[in-house]
């Protein structure tokens, strides 16, 4: 004999649904049927008995057979036709018949539920069903719970709220809970979801949105709202997860960590542990005990930060604080004040914090030196160098308390040097190291000499001289000089013009009449005084002398000694002058006498 085990797949109905709940006596039961523990696949009888009870009682109609019923891979559908009963909802005993007449009874019986739809749904999945017109839930507004365990781990219901006015509700939406049966949506709240966690046995770590349109993906202890009335004050907030986060302004959000705060209007903390962002449309992204108080600020991550200022930026570091408006303070202690709108602050990791002092600065401390396009740098100083070549550099620092501005690569070599060039990249000073031969040319390259001027010097009146050391105490083996008037005498001083070659190589040179020596006259007199400078002479014949230069000084100095020498020289005629005067006075006077004596 054939075992047949029916059972049912009336999910929520948990009874056989009617095909036209207000008028019509026919229902539709559907469920499945098994044979030996497989599905069942063939022809079946069913006899089914309306009784006013789920047990006991009297039938409230005779039983009514149907014979040749369909069973496929288990499935069956029995549209039934029933006479109509005393109840609207009268529950169904259901009995499988045998060939023999033997008769398998269901062992409890089913209630017919008036309002159960037009289908009930297998737990093994429906076909032929159309979307937009056949779901799973309720038509009204009570909630629907899914239980796992027999504890809930997801329920929904559409929230109205009424128009004391009448008309559309005032605000609607549905409400979903899933994780823990403890997570909760504050009653009156619309539109708000709760994704998971919290915990059945620990209310402690439960989730709760208390506003609308709030979210709490998951986590523990979050909350999403400010658990104040009204609960429009607060909307739109989220906590993504983590644990013991709360979100409680308008359309703020906390994406997870643990104790964080999101509580100014938009704010944002995305992560971390312990950190607030209080200033409307504020943001941290993480690390631990951080504040964004300020509107628009913002804190990148790090510890003990805080960005007070409005549309202060903190982006990491320790201990640093931008309270002034569109300030930024990173490293380790930079701090600016709330007075000092505008300035920036990096700070290294040593002992003691950096303070502003003013708006608008832009403040370094970096013991280790500051390197602009290098790697290169020197303790406390600042150091620039050629993207293009690593001896291109400049550097500014201290040392021994002095300020210091090193020019010029490693500040060793002939190559090294620094030039000031104009808008038309004219030559306005330049410098070269050569060791012990530096030089600095102003209007030109220096090629030989510690100073070289191209064009005029000026000096300003009653300014300072050229002064070179010439104390007694340096000097030895002194003599005095001799035969400067001679030396002088055989100079030929000249007057002229500087040729067209010379002035098109030296265009600032005066095209006017100059007064001079000759170089190469000069040297037979002063022969220690004439230089061969590094350029030759424009014009003159490849491979001939450089051009001649010569130093004035020697002449200058034999112009003193010759002034001396004439000076005694004309004491000496005064002298003789003086005493010729004397010598005729008295002979005068005594031709006077023999004048006056004749007569």
């Amino acid at each position: 004999m054939r075992t047949l085990t029916p059972s049912l797949l009336i999910l929520l109905a948990l009874a056989a649904a009617p095909l036209n709940a207000q008028t019509s006596g026919a229902w539709r039961y559907q469920g499945t049927l098994n044979e030996r523990g497989a599905p069942f696949t063939g022809a079946v009888a069913f006899r089914v008995t309306p009784f006013p009870s789920e047990v006991g009682g009297k039938a409230l109609a005779p039983a009514i057979t149907y014979s040749n019923v369909q069973v496929h891979a288990g499935q069956f559908v029995l549209n039934m036709e029933l006479p109509l009963l005393a109840i609207a909802e009268p529950w169904l005993g259901v009995e499988i018949l045998a060939a023999d007449g033997a008769a398998s009874a269901l062992p409890t019986r089913s209630k017919l539920a008036k309002n159960a739809g037009a289908a009930c749904w297998a737990l093994n999945g429906n076909a032929g069903t159309t979307p937009g017109t056949d779901f799973l839930g309720t038509t009204d507004l009570t909630r629907m719970t899914l239980r796992a365990g027999n504890f809930a781990f997801l329920s929904g219901e559409l929230r109205s709220i009424p128009n004391p006015n009448g008309g559309f509700p005032l605000r609607a939406g549905p409400v979903v809970i899933a994780g823990s049966g403890g997570n909760s949506i504050t009653s009156g709240v619309v539109g708000a979801a709760i994704g998971g966690g919290g915990g059945n046995n620990a209310a402690s770590i439960n989730n709760r949105v208390s506003d609308d349109w709030g979210v709490v993906a998951g986590g523990g202890d979050n909350v999403a709202g400010n658990d104040a009335a009204p609960t429009t004050d607060a909307s739109f907030a989220t906590v993504s997860g983590g644990s013991n986060n709360r979100a409680t302004a308008a359309g703020s959000m906390v994406g997870g960590g643990v104790t964080n705060r999101s509580i100014g209007f938009a704010t944002v903390v995305a992560g971390g542990f312990n950190s607030i962002a209080s200033g409307q449309t504020a943001t941290i992204a993480g690390g631990f005990g951080n504040q964004a108080s300020g509107e628009s600020s913002a804190v990148g991550g790090g510890v003990s930060n805080e960005a007070s200022g409005q549309f202060a930026t903190v982006p990491g570091g320790s201990g640093n604080s931008a309270r002034a408006p569109n300030s930024m303070a990173a490293g380790k202690l930079a701090n600016v004040r709330p007075t000092d709108s505008g300035t920036f602050i990096w700070s290294d990791a040593s002992l003691g914090g950096v303070l502003s002092t003013a708006p608008n600065q832009f403040l370094i401390r970096a013991t280790g030196g500051v390197g602009i396009n290098t790697t290169e740098t020197t303790l406390g100083g600042v150091t620039v160098g050629n993207p293009n070549d690593s001896d291109g550099l400049v550097n500014l620092g201290w040392s021994n308390n002095i300020a210091r501005l090193r020019v010029g690569g490693t500040g060793t070599g002939g190559a090294n040097g620094f030039v000031l060039q104009s808008i038309s990249d004219q030559i306005l000073l330049r410098a070269v190291d050569a060791g012990a031969s530096a030089r600095v040319g102003i209007g030109r390259n220096p090629t030989t000499y510690a100073l070289e001027v191209q064009g005029e010097a000026f000096k300003t009146a009653g300014g300072g001289i050229w002064l070179t050391p010439s104390d007694e105490r340096v000097k030895q083996d002194v003599q005095t000089l001799s035969g400067a008037l001679q030396r002088l005498s055989a100079l030929r001083p000249v007057s002229f013009h500087y040729t067209r070659d010379y002035l098109s190589a030296h265009p600032d040179a005066s095209a006017g009449r100059q007064v001079s020596v000759i170089a190469q006259e000069y040297a037979k007199i002063y022969p220690d005084a004439v230089h061969s400078a590094a350029e030759p002479v424009p014009g003159a014949a490849k491979g001939a002398p450089n051009l001649l230069l010569v130093d004035l000084h020697p002449a200058l100095v034999d112009s003193l000694s010759a002034v001396a020498q004439l000076a005694a020289q004309n004491a000496l005629l005064e002298g003789e002058v003086k005493a010729l005067r004397g010598a005729i006075d008295e002979i005068s006077e005594r031709l006077n006498q023999i004048e006056r004596t004749a007569q």
